[in-house]
C-alpha cells in the first residue's frame, strides 16, 4: 500500500492532472502524502488536482510548488474550497 508518492519533475502537464485526480478520488486510496513539485500543471491542472484533494479521504499533505500556475480567481477559489473541505 502506497502512502507517500513523489512525482517531482516528471513533466506532468494538464492532461496528466486528470489521472492524478482519479487516483485522489479512488475510495480505496491510502495515499497520505503527494509531492507534485516541478511539473507543468499550470492553472487548469492545478485546479483539477485540487478538486481531487477536496474529495480525497486519506491525503494529509500535498506539494504543488513550481507548477507554473498563477494566482487568479479560479485557482484561489479551488484552494479555498480545498482548505474548507479538509
Amino acid at each position: 500500500m502506497i502512502t507517500h508518492l513523489s512525482l517531482t519533475y516528471c513533466d506532468i502537464d494538464v492532461s496528466g492532472s486528470k489521472y492524478i485526480f482519479e487516483v485522489l478520488i479512488y475510495s480505496g486510496s491510502a495515499l497520505e502524502d503527494l509531492d507534485l513539485s516541478g511539473n507543468h500543471l499550470k492553472s487548469e491542472g492545478t485546479i483539477e488536482v485540487l478538486r481531487g484533494v477536496s474529495i480525497a479521504k486519506a491525503l494529509k499533505n500535498i506539494v504543488l510548488a513550481d507548477n507554473q500556475f498563477v494566482e487568479e480567481d479560479d485557482v484561489l477559489d479551488a484552494i479555498d474550497v480545498c482548505m474548507k473541505k479538509n
